[in-house]
């Protein structure tokens, strides 16, 4: 029968063996994705940057416990048991670099703008970070094997086994491998431009906004067949609100929101145009439910009209703060019959507004204001 030769990890080795275990652990149960997750409704996290998210994804998935694992195999009888070959020195040095290189690639693919970037290296996932993961398991299924069978110090073909003890350099790499991730959260929470410092300037500006946040409806009215859309009057959309804090925004055109949805005939949509002189107009068109072209109107004939009313300050727009103001209003009378006010913060996706069930949209409002009913399915 062959023999093996086996041999005692040295100390680097034994850095190795830790994080290629924390990498197949990580790989069945990422539990740094799971400690983000329970901060990710923080309004202050929400701003973090996806580099940054990335990295402290790293340090909680990878780099603290590889430091916790090491520390325990130098410290617990069972690191002087462990036993490798070259087939477990060389397949987990090989996986850990992939691995390493990746994680590298990837949180640089998140600084550049756009997402696509990152998106082509998620991509390479399966001929990459999963062969790598698999290198290292087999490695990691060796190491365990030859440890077990050639436990014995006895044995010919195992070198004599010697104590670990917790050293100088030990206690260096320690506090260097702790110091880093430390550094990077205290920047992270109070370095200059830190969300969490910029929350602290934006939070009272936003708490100020949101005073004048709400819906006030003075009179409720049969809209009938039509509504007038007055020029940027948009629909604004704000879902999954929870705790103040909005899970997902958008937006979009108002009149078709309202023909999509609701059961009116039309809507009358008000545009600026440019005289054959140069000038300024005014001009009304029409716009039926599934029909691309409008119809040019003299005159509405809706009783009420829709008019936006954008209340962003210039100090808001530093901010990152957007608010607007919808007025309904009867065309006959010029009464205002009803108002909705909301404020949001795209730093950190604060709202205030009307949302009695989690979700905001400007075309809901209208329509409870004006009676009309959901389109039959």
């Amino acid at each position: 029968m062959a023999t093996v030769s086996t041999h005692q990890p040295s100390k680097t080795q034994l850095l190795s063996i830790a994080f290629s275990a924390v990498v197949v652990a990580t790989f069945l149960y990422p539990l740094g994705l799971a400690i983000l997750l329970e901060f990710k409704e923080l309004p202050a996290f929400r701003a973090v940057e996806g580099y940054e998210q990335l990295i402290l994804h790293s340090f909680l998935n990878y780099w603290i416990p590889t430091l916790l694992v090491y520390v325990a195999l130098v410290l617990s009888p069972l690191g002087p048991r462990i036993r490798i070959t070259n087939f477990v020195t060389w397949s987990l040095g090989i996986g850990n670099i992939v691995v390493v290189l990746y994680i590298l690639v990837r949180i640089y693919a998140s600084t550049i703008q756009g997402g696509g970037a990152s998106y082509a290296v998620a991509m390479y996932v399966v001929v990459t970070y999963w062969p790598a993961v698999l290198l290292i398991f087999a490695g990691l299924v060796r190491m365990i094997y030859v440890s077990i069978r050639y436990r014995s110090p006895s044995s010919t073909s195992a070198a004599p086994t010697k104590t670990l003890s917790f050293e100088k350099g030990d206690g260096i790499l320690a506090a260097i491998m702790v110091a880093v991730p430390a550094a990077f959260g205290v920047n992270l929470v109070y370095g200059a431009g830190s969300p969490f410092q910029e929350e602290k300037i934006r939070l009272p500006i936003f708490q100020e906004r949101c005073a004048l946040a709400g819906d006030t409806i003075l009179s409720s009215r049969h809209g009938g067949a039509s509504v007038l859309i007055g020029r940027n009057t948009w629909e604004s959309r704000y879902e999954n609100i929870k705790n103040g804090v909005s899970g997902r925004h958008g937006g979009g055109v108002l009149d078709s929101a309202l023909l999509a949805n609701y059961d009116i005939e039309y809507v009358e949509i008000t545009e600026r145009e440019t005289s054959p002189e140069g000038d300024d107009t005014v001009a009304y068109f029409k716009k039926y439910f599934r029909q691309r072209e409008k119809h040019r109107v003299d005159t509405p004939t809706s009783a009420y009209g829709i008019f936006g009313t954008d209340l962003t300050t210039d100090r808001d727009r530093e901010l990152g703060i957007t608010g607007e103001q919808v007025e309904i209003i009867d065309l006959d009378t010029k009464e205002v019959i009803a108002t909705s006010t909301h404020f949001f913060s795209y730093e950190d996706g604060r709202f205030c507004g009307e949302a009695p069930d989690g979700s905001y949209t400007t075309s809901a409002f209208v329509a409870k204001v004006l009676n009309f009913q959901p389109k039959a399915n």
